[in-house]
């Protein structure tokens, strides 16, 4: 699954000191606030200064507005930081996880400079490295690690935070390639269709079904983690399944799985190419500014050999022991 870049930068260099919250801030961001979430990007656009309109044009407003609703929601609330000379630091409550707000304003109440960032919690506690939950693999059979590992050429994941020790996994034949024929179609790839599921004891905290699942080579970036599913473990561990076939998810937000437990089936939806497993364990529900936790399984076969407590890589073959 391809990192997700969502923010786009509007910026402009200002100095000076300010240590409260001025009038004319308060006015141009509840303003903002308040077309943002009515979607209207022309009215966002005749808030920018002359320089802000030429470095960032109206169809770009657009884009932005609109990627931000899909991936974002609306905004609940915007509470001030701090700031750094004019430009002010807000935490920008997003329906789906908090941003980081820089804000700069002229004294004619145009906007001068507006940038997002991944919020960072500054009472967030210590990064967890590995998983605290025992953890059976999440299929039956032989499957290939595809991305996996902890550095960028065993897995693109490691640049994007929540993601950075996530794996694909696809199926492949004896002659390494993942489809029969032309590969032209969901079904010829040995990964379709194929069940997967719970890895652990785990509450179900987010689903979701009903994306269609793409034509193999053709990509869905507005929904990038496709039918899905998240588990939260008891040592608040949350697990994200990306990809699933439409109309074969078999659970829902609230249910208690148990190890074994079938989720649903294997599928090309989201920000997929081919039909494949994306997996990964992170420390919050935060799609977005949550930090990856490694996944050690307990006992399987990686290339044909016994392994215990082990976090597969790249390029390795892995089927439960039982199989």
């Amino acid at each position: 699954m391809k990192k997700i870049v969502l923010l786009l930068v509007f910026m402009t260099a200002l100095s000076g000191n300010a240590q409260d919250e001025p009038a004319h801030y308060q006015e141009v961001r509840s303003a903002f606030v308040k077309l943002y979430n009515q979607k209207d990007h022309q009215q966002i656009f005749t808030m920018f200064s002359k320089e802000m309109k030429q470095a960032v044009p109206l169809e770009k407003i657009k884009e932005v507005v609109t990627t931000f609703h899909q991936n974002l929601g609306r905004i609940d609330s915007l509470s001030l930081q701090g700031d750094q000379g004019f430009v002010k630091l807000y935490k920008a409550s997003f329906e789906i996880t908090p941003m980081t707000m820089q804000l700069s304003v002229n004294k004619d109440k145009q906007i001068t400079g507006l940038l997002f960032k991944a919020w960072k919690d500054p009472n967030a506690t210590t990064v967890v490295e590995r998983n605290k939950t025992p953890l059976s693999l999440p299929f039956k059979g032989k499957w290939f690690i595809v991305w996996g590992g902890d550095t960028v050429l065993q897995n693109y994941h490691v640049e994007h935070k929540p993601q950075q020790r996530a794996f694909d996994i696809v199926i492949l034949d004896d002659n390494k390639k993942s489809y029969k024929g032309e590969g032209t179609t969901n079904e010829d790839y040995y990964a379709f269709g194929q069940p997967l599921y719970a890895a652990c004891n785990a509450t179900v905290v987010k689903m979701q079904d009903g994306i269609e699942d793409n034509v193999p080579g053709v990509m869905n970036a507005q929904q990038p983690s496709g039918n899905m599913v998240m588990l939260k473990t008891e040592q608040d561990e949350y697990i994200l399944y990306a990809h699933f076939k439409k109309g074969t998810v078999a659970v829902k937000e609230g249910d208690i799985v148990k190890t074994g437990d079938y989720l649903g089936d294997c599928g090309n939806s989201g920000n997929s190419s081919e039909a494949h497993l994306h997996f990964h364990m992170q420390d919050s529900p935060d799609r977005y500014n949550a930090n990856g936790i490694k996944c050690y399984f307990e006992e399987f076969l990686v290339n044909g050999k016994i392994k215990k407590d082990y976090s597969p890589v790249r390029l390795e073959t892995i089927q439960p022991i039982e199989e």
